[in-house]
């Protein structure tokens, strides 16, 4: 039984080895950095039946997550996969 981590590189690949990478994005680490950020932004819109302390807690550790990972302000306005990965390109690049 191997002992290591598997990676998405390892994961997700063409027959090559290669990962696979969609066309918009410049390479896997440009995808990965997306994959994050629609991670948190997924959680930050989320609208469950959560005690609203929670929500507001939630709302505040996505914010606080995506400034770690330096995303710039205004990723919270969008609302839709597409919109997002527009904005992505458009800012995070």
């Amino acid at each position: 039984m191997k002992n290591q981590k598997e990676t998405p590189k390892e994961h997700v690949s063409e027959p090559d080895g290669k990962p696979l990478v969609i066309g918009s994005f410049s390479g896997f680490n440009e995808q990965m950095r997306f994959t994050k950020l629609l991670t948190i932004a997924t959680i930050y819109q989320s609208d469950y039946d959560w005690d609203p302390e929670i929500k507001t807690m939630v709302k505040m550790h996505c914010n606080q997550e995506a400034s770690r990972l330096g995303f710039p302000k205004g990723w919270q306005s969008v609302g839709y996969y597409e919109g997002l990965k527009s904005w992505f390109l458009e800012n995070c690049r």
